[in-house]
């Protein structure tokens, strides 16, 4: 007969005690989301960046190449459209304290890596959108954008770079206009390091709506090497 050690007691109390729920539909469920909220996720469309038109693991389409030399992204990858299911996942992480739902993010977001053909993770690092230390320290206590890139390094087991700073507390892009939002971040990003080992750089974030945050990280970076290739992975874009 096994037996049941005092930590196992105290696990099957506390499971009882405050069981795991469906943060969706409150059903009690080990993990983030249950079955039947898991299918109501809705994949994105692969779209280029620049023109939004169809474009294979969302890289910039050979036309907005040629037009657009200076857009300092490779591409961007979405996870999923902007429903209720995921809305839910990323307020939890963003807003509510709820960190761990990071990692079920972040598995999603390996996942994703893993069956991307057009990127070799062999010469591949983590980074993320930093926050000003004051927004970090006195009203979210930590950086979503830092808790998703984290894990997903760890998942994938690839370095996980601080590259840039947050020079300005700047206004929440959420309680923003779109034109707003367009000027809000603008130079805000410095960097803090002069050396990439890597070749390619895959910035990881919670959401995007006009790719503003985007391409100021990935401007700040090409200012430490322009060769280097930037990547966007983002779990949801949300249009407004």
């Amino acid at each position: 007969m096994k037996k049941i050690s005092l930590l196992d007691n105290f696990t099957q109390f506390f499971d009882k005690l405050f069981p795991t729920y469906c943060i969706v539909c409150k059903k009690e469920w080990e993990g983030w989301l249950c079955k039947n909220c898991k299918k109501k996720l809705i994949s994105h469309p692969e779209i280029c960046p620049i023109c939004h038109k169809p474009s294979v693991f969302g890289q910039v389409c050979l036309h907005c190449q040629l037009t657009n030399p200076s857009f300092p992204l490779k591409g961007i990858m979405i996870l999923f459209s902007y429903n209720q299911i995921i809305k839910k996942l990323i307020l939890a992480l963003k807003y509510y304290h709820i960190k761990d739902t990071s990692k079920f993010l972040a598995q999603r977001m390996a996942n994703y890596l893993l069956t991307n053909k057009n990127i070799d993770l062999s010469n591949v690092a983590i980074s993320y959108v930093p926050t000003h230390w004051k927004r970090k320290i006195f009203q979210k206590w930590y950086n979503q954008s830092f808790q998703l890139a984290k894990n997903l390094a760890e998942i994938l087991n690839l370095p996980l770079l601080n590259l840039c700073k947050k020079r300005t507390n700047t206004k929440s892009q959420l309680s923003l206009s779109r034109k707003e939002r367009l000027y809000n971040l603008k130079n805000v990003f410095s960097p803090i390091t002069s050396n990439i080992e890597q070749e390619t750089i895959i910035i990881v974030d919670d959401l995007t709506t006009t790719w503003t945050t985007l391409k100021e990280v990935a401007n700040c970076i090409k200012n430490i090497n322009q060769d280097i290739e930037i990547r966007w992975l983002v779990v949801a874009r949300h249009n407004i």
